[in-house]
């Protein structure tokens, strides 16, 4: 089975109302509310970025359920899994500053995905501030 990100649907004054966008959507776990000023949306970059770790996570668990361990890499997802002979994910969606996600192991062996933030470099406060599997508790 291929998978693929769910779309996020972004609402401003202008567009259509939760419930409309939930429906058009399928639930609202794929829409992200957003706040519109001069009719141009701010976007929650981090609840983007929460969610997509998310997916990655889900991803993961399906790929050591067919395959008997975790991914090396964010891109292994993306290639034909040995059980369905398809990939898990059709291709790895870049952070909302258009940077890539990073996975890395802790000192444990256990993967974690990272965000960098909008200056895509470790650490920073703000927008910069880093977002990853360990800060959103998984």
């Amino acid at each position: 089975m291929i998978r693929s990100l769910p779309m996020v649907l972004i609402l401003t004054s202008l567009s259509c109302s939760c419930e409309e966008a939930e429906a058009v959507m399928g639930n609202e776990e794929n829409v992200v509310k957003v706040a519109a000023v001069e009719d141009k949306p701010i976007i929650d970059h981090a609840a983007v970025v929460e969610r997509q770790i998310r997916q990655f996570h889900e991803a993961m668990d399906l790929y050591k359920l067919n395959n008997y361990k975790y991914p090396d890499s964010l891109a292994s997802l993306t290639e034909n899994d040995e059980i369905t002979g398809q990939p898990i994910l059709k291709a790895i969606p870049l952070d909302p500053w258009e940077n890539s996600y990073v996975m890395e192991l802790d000192s444990e062996g256990l993967s974690f995905i990272i965000c960098f933030g909008a200056d895509g470099k470790e650490g920073g406060d703000g927008l910069d501030q880093d977002i990853s599997s360990k800060t959103l508790g998984l």
